[in-house]
């Protein structure tokens, strides 16, 4: 038993609750890290959504092909169908990133049988996503040379979280596993994903009060248990108070902590009851929330319920690398109601004279090709709103000496670039304060002498993702200079 700890009972015990405040105990612990003054590690969210990106609807308006560097405001988000609009309010803690490319994982040029073309595929882009390796087939599918970031960053530091990282499948369809894998070990074996949310409240925090998948949980004792709480901290904080003029002035410092402390989680708790939608409840890792239920019938319950048990896992440091494919092969979403078949009628429409004949997709027209940029739009501001909700309520959860948002890196990409089916000109948006190891705030240009690149195969002009993937591990304090390909070294240039 720490020091710390034994403190703490002895604490308790003066003030005549003993062992009957045991439980009250681990919630003022569990909260007293969460509060200042404790170093807190820095969290890993790494997002993939489907069907890539158009830069028309991501780009800030006016920004001409030269401006290799641009602040964001949020009024520079602002504009008809903006994808990064939601995410004004976090202008400041957002890197948008174009002109990058999955070069390794890029397939060789059929036609030459040597070099590259702009060609991923949706069996090539997820073994190289988080790994920057180039991608072999193999009998079971395509397979990368080497690991993802996600579990180099557990194995290097994550020892005494309950997992060291993990993925999650947010609203995944499970289908043929290398569209969807993106977490791979040191040998390039892909790793379990989660998608059941109960699931992944069960690996974080135990069994405990977690639902059956699929069964609505209702924790009808949660305001019971709020009010036991608060009483159990009426009680502390009076016994507390009567012993002030009775101590030193050490013993008084001391106290004046505990009753500080004290303060703060009658505070938490008092806001756990709050009807407002951007008041968030506070987490109390002690008695952590869990799903609502347990499988997800919608995209919306799916994002939801994995996000609110990641916040508290992160919260509570349960884990602190996850990767998570999010909706990526879902063939019909929500978002788009009149959209029956989001790959044959949206990403096979996004090039002009595209369509795919051999599965019965006709070429289109750039009518055609304007309303699937226009419906792709849509659907990635719908995930931009969602990533707000999520730093909204990072922002709002206390994490040492700041937020647990300012301890968080959220790196969202896509499958393919701005062409279906391509690695070039992948969307890589940072988002969250990342303990400031990176500049944000801006929009940066990395292949400005082409324009801004979209469809062609002059692959040296884009900066290959191999050198954010370094960039992330060196802010995570990781001495490595190449990571996946030995093809490129060094970080990503002007982003720290």
């Amino acid at each position: 038993m720490s020091s710390h700890s034994h403190q703490r009972r002895r604490f308790l015990k003066a003030l005549g609750l003993g062992a009957t405040a045991l439980p009250f105990l681990r919630l003022l612990e569990s909260s007293a890290v969460q509060a200042g003054g404790v170093a807190r590690p820095m969290r890993l969210l790494a997002l993939c959504t489907g069907f890539g990106g158009h830069w028309g609807y991501l780009r800030p308006p006016g920004v001409a092909s030269s401006d290799t560097d641009v602040v964001l405001t949020p009024e520079l988000l602002t504009y008809d169908n903006s994808v990064l609009e939601p995410l004004k309010g976090f202008a400041s803690q957002m890197l948008v990133l174009e002109g990058m490319a999955r070069t390794t994982g890029l397939m060789p040029y059929a036609a030459k049988g040597t070099g590259r073309t702009y060609y991923s595929g949706h069996d090539g882009y997820a073994p190289t996503a988080f790994t920057g390796s180039a991608v072999s087939e193999q009998p079971s599918g395509n397979v990368p040379a080497g690991p993802s970031i996600d579990f180099v960053l557990g194995q290097q530091l994550g020892a005494g979280t309950a997992v060291r990282s993990l993925q999650i499948g947010v609203g995944s369809v499970r289908g043929i596993p290398d569209q969807v894998n993106l977490s791979y070990n040191m040998s390039g074996a892909a790793q379990p994903a989660i998608e059941d949310p109960a699931a992944f409240y069960r690996q974080m925090f135990g069994s405990a009060g977690a639902p059956s998948s699929g069964t609505p949980m209702v924790d009808a004792s949660a305001d019971i248990r709020r009010a036991q709480d608060l009483s159990i901290v009426d009680a502390l904080s009076s016994s507390a108070k009567r012993l002030q003029g009775r101590l030193g002035a050490t013993e008084k410092a001391k106290l004046d902590d505990h009753l500080a402390a004290l303060a703060d989680i009658e505070n938490r708790l008092k806001g756990a009851a709050t009807n407002d939608p951007l008041k968030y409840p506070p987490v109390v890792c002690d008695s952590p929330v869990v799903p609502a239920k347990g499988t997800a019938g919608t995209l919306q319950e799916a994002t939801d319920l994995h996000f609110d048990v990641l916040t508290q896992a992160f919260a509570c440091d349960r884990t602190r690398f996850v990767v998570a494919d999010w909706g990526i092969d879902r063939g019909t979403v929500e978002v788009l109601p009149d959209v029956k078949d989001l790959h044959g009628e949206v990403a096979h429409q996004l090039e002009e004279n595209g369509g795919d004949p051999a599965n019965n997709i006709p070429p289109t027209t750039k009518a055609m090709t304007d309303l699937a940029k226009l419906n792709m739009g849509k659907l990635q501001r719908w995930y931009a709103t969602q990533l707000a909700n999520l730093m909204t309520r990072m922002s709002q959860t206390p994490d040492g000496d700041g937020t647990l948002l300012d301890n968080t890196l959220i790196i969202w990409s896509s499958d393919f670039g701005e062409n279906v089916h391509g690695g070039l000109n992948v969307p890589h948006i940072l988002l969250g304060g990342a303990q400031k190891n990176f500049r944000m705030g801006r929009y940066l240009n990395f292949a400005p002498t082409s324009g801004h690149p979209a469809y062609n195969n002059d692959i040296p002009l884009y900066q290959p993702h191999n050198r954010l993937l370094v960039s992330v591990l060196q802010a995570f304090g990781l001495d490595v200079n190449q990571f996946g390909s030995d093809e490129y070294s060094g970080g990503l240039p002007n982003i720290t």
